[in-house]
C-alpha cells in the first residue's frame, strides 16, 4: 500500500504545518517502489498520481532505503533540524537513526536533532513489514540494528535519544504500531499523543486533538534546542 510525498504535504498543510508557523521549511522524500494506493487516500489524489513505498518485505529494499537516505542527505547543502514521518515513513526514519548509531555516529552528530512520528509503522528490520513475528535477517547491518533495537527481553529498547513526538490513533486498524515505535525512544525525551482517530494525521476537524499534537511537536522542537 502506497502514498506519495505530495499527499503527505497535503495531509500536513492545513493544520500541522500552519500551526507550526512560517519559520520552517520542508523537503519531501518519495519512496521508489511502485505499489497500490493505500486506503483512505481517494480525496487527496490527482489523476496522474503514482503510489510509492520505501521498502517491501525483502532485505534488499531494506538495505537500499538506508543507502538512499545517506545519498539524499549527502546532496543537501544545509543540515536538517528534524524528521517528520507518517506510517511506513516513520518506521524508515526511526530505523535510519538506529542504523547511523550502529555506524558509530554519536547522538549529537546524527542528521536530525528531533523526530515526529505519525502512526508509526512496525520495525523494518528483523521482521516482514506485514507480519508481527519473523526470524531476523542474516544481513550483518540489519542484525546490528536488531541488537540495538532490542534489549535482553527481545522487546524494543530506548535506543533513540534525540527528542521525539509520537502521534497515533487508538482506532488505527491499518498498522497500530505507534506504541512499539515510541518504545524505541528515550522516555524522558519523548512526547506521546493518542487520539480517537485511526490511521491519519489530525487536522482542523478535531481542533482539540490538533492543539495537543501541536503542543507535543513544539515541546519536541524546544527540547532539541530549536525555535518553535
Amino acid at each position: 500500500m502506497g502514498t506519495n510525498s505530495r499527499i503527505f504535504e497535503l495531509q500536513t498543510a492545513a493544520a500541522i504545518r500552519q500551526g507550526l508557523g512560517d519559520g520552517h521549511s520542508y523537503e519531501w522524500l518519495d519512496g521508489s517502489i511502485k505499489t497500490e494506493m493505500a486506503p483512505g487516500m481517494q480525496d487527496l489524489v490527482a489523476p496522474d498520481d503514482e503510489f510509492l513505498m520505501y521498502v517491501d518485505d525483502t532485505a534488499e529494499t531494506r538495505r537500499q532505503v538506508l543507502t538512499d537516505m545517506d545519498n539524499f542527505l549527502a546532496m543537501e547543502t544545509e543540515p536538517f533540524d528534524g524528521l517528520l514521518g507518517f506510517s511506513l515513513g516513520a518506521g524508515c526514519g526511526a530505523s535510519y537513526l538506529i542504523y547511523k548509531m550502529q555506524q558509530g555516529t554519536p547522538t549529537n552528530r546524527l542528521p536530525f536533532r528531533f523526530a515526529v512520528f505519525f502512526c508509526g509503522a512496525p520495525a523494518l528490520f528483523g521482521r516482514p513489514i506485514r507480519e508481527t513475528v519473523a526470524a531476523p535477517s542474516m544481513d550483518a547491518e540489519i542484525i546490528g540494528i536488531d541488537k540495538a533495537r532490542e534489549g535482553d527481553s527481545g522487546k524494543p529498547s530506548e535506543v533513540i535519544e534525540i527528542p521525539t513526538a509520537h502521534i497515533w490513533g487508538r482506532n488505527d486498524t491499518l498498522w497500530g504500531y505507534g506504541p512499539e515505535l515510541s518504545r524505541w525512544c528515550k522516555s524522558e525525551n519523548r512526547e506521546i499523543v493518542v487520539h480517537d482517530g485511526g490511521h491519519e494525521i489530525p487536522g482542523p476537524r478535531d481542533p482539540v486533538t490538533l492543539a495537543r499534537c501541536l503542543q507535543a511537536i513544539k515541546r519536541t522542537i524546544a527540547r532539541a534546542g530549536g525555535d518553535e
